[in-house]
């Protein structure tokens, strides 16, 4: 099973099963979390993971 963690502005908005599903975590107030900055670092910069940017406007 898939799970997409929805990351916007450095902020873990969540988890998912289909990308359909992003669209309502879209709506959670964007912030930075510098805890969560350092935590999310290391996997996404080792390249070792696949990043799907998705589209904000849908959630507006």
């Amino acid at each position: 099973m898939t799970h997409y963690h929805i990351i916007h502005n450095w902020l873990w908005l969540g988890a998912v099963d289909s990308l359909n599903d992003a669209v309502s975590l879209l709506r959670t107030p964007a912030g930075f979390d510098q805890d969560g900055y350092k935590i999310l670092c290391k996997p996404l910069l080792t390249g070792q993971y696949e990043v799907i940017l998705l589209n904000d406007l849908e959630a507006r």
